[in-house]
């Protein structure tokens, strides 16, 4: 199956400074998907990024990232709509929201860009052409998804 996902390497390498100091790199992420526009950022109201197609098709969603699926819920009436939280580890987690298809299971490991699930409209969205709600959590807090994708 073709993926539409750009392929690239994890830079989660340690870094050794000019001073001799040790220095972690941040992870390094791909875009969850491709034929979209970004149509809400991250900001101090939004703790997203919100992706949406101007086709009525579904879109393919891939993982940002190598990882272990840690919830899946199929309810389309709660905010967030059926979605997929991914553990990427090193303390960084992955939501992927609103979706209208799932293709993984709870417990499953997934590859970068492997399928998640098809962009959709369930739960509390307003938008006319399917979207992807994407949120990423470092050490329990969200992040801009944007300083850690390429």
């Amino acid at each position: 199956m073709k993926h539409w996902i750009t392929s690239l390497m994890v830079t989660a390498a340690l870094l050794v400074g000019a001073s001799g100091s040790h220095v972690w790199a941040a992870k390094s992420f791909s875009q969850p998907v491709s034929g979209t526009h970004i149509t809400q950022k991250y900001g101090k109201q939004h703790r997203a990024i919100d992706y949406q197609r101007y086709k009525r098709d579904k879109g393919f969603v891939g993982s940002i990232g190598d990882g272990k699926v840690i919830k899946v819920k199929r309810d389309a009436k709660c905010d967030y709509g059926w979605h997929v939280m991914v553990d990427h580890g090193d303390g960084y987690v992955s939501v992927y929201s609103h979706l209208s298809g799932i293709s993984v299971l709870q417990g499953q490991k997934v590859k970068k860009g492997n399928k998640i699930g098809n962009m959709g409209k369930t739960g509390k969205v307003h938008a006319k052409y399917p979207i992807l709600h994407l949120e990423v959590i470092k050490d329990g807090k969200k992040i801009n998804p944007m300083s850690v994708m390429k």
